[in-house]
């Protein structure tokens, strides 16, 4: 009898050692995965905002570059065309004065690039402050150039803007 006793005593120890080993490396598991995922997620942070500071830092010198284009180039048909053929930054233009598109001309014989060009920019057109409301901090402050992100298509356009506050 006391040998059945300890014997039981002892299947009742091994089975508790045995379930506490069992629940501490399932504990052990579960934090594994845990850490592995906060590793994954941090990593995929860390990745987004160094992806992010390059795409921005590559804008700003795109956007320095157009701005000094803009305040030297000239605005008639044939220089806007051959700034169109030799720069490869630059996919369209469009001159806009007060709702007014002067370039390109919608009333003058356009090519198929510049007939979708026209569309994509006509909300622009019709109501220019889509251009930098997105980046207005107060109503004194308008800003003279920025990037535009036209998504309403199903190609989304990034459009560099400036406003030329040289007399026309």
């Amino acid at each position: 009898m006391r040998k059945s006793r300890v014997l039981m005593f002892s299947v009742i120890i091994t089975i508790v050692v045995f379930s506490l080993i069992i629940y501490l490396g399932v504990r052990t598991l579960e934090h594994e995965v845990l850490l592995r995922h906060y590793q994954s997620q941090t990593l995929a942070q860390t990745r987004t905002t160094q992806a992010n500071t390059s795409i921005m830092a590559i804008l700003q010198q795109k956007a320095t570059r157009l701005n000094a284009i803009a305040d030297y180039m000239q605005r008639d048909n044939r220089s806007l065309k051959e700034l169109l053929d030799k720069d490869s930054d630059i996919d369209s233009i469009f001159i806009l004065r007060k709702n007014h598109l002067l370039y390109p001309d919608p009333q003058q014989l356009l090519s198929q690039k510049e007939l979708a060009w026209v569309q994509v920019i006509m909300p622009i057109v019709n109501d220019p402050s889509l251009l930098y409301s997105h980046s207005i901090k107060n109503e004194r402050d308008i800003p003279q150039s920025g990037w535009f992100l036209n998504d309403e298509l199903q190609n989304p356009q990034l459009i560099y803007w400036h406003i030329d506050c040289s007399p026309p």
